[in-house]
């Protein structure tokens, strides 16, 4: 079975984001993977204004010295 899940822009409304995030969390309950490895996943899935705020998370908390984030 294959299942795909959505991209997630950045210009939703807290509703439909809370849903992506139900639709994830589900999907890696199901499947039984990491949530390390979820967290890599989901980048990938990031587009236009959330994934120029997830690559500046990930840079400013590599230039802070913070671990990376895994959950």
């Amino acid at each position: 079975m294959k299942v795909e899940i959505s991209s997630l822009s950045g210009d939703l409304r807290a509703e439909e984001f809370f849903d992506w995030l139900a639709e994830c969390d589900q999907l890696y309950k199901y499947t039984r993977i990491s949530y390390s490895k979820m967290v890599k996943t989901l980048g990938f899935k990031l587009k236009h204004e959330a994934l120029v705020w997830w690559d500046r998370l990930l840079k400013t908390r590599r230039w802070e010295g913070k671990r990376p984030i895994e959950t």
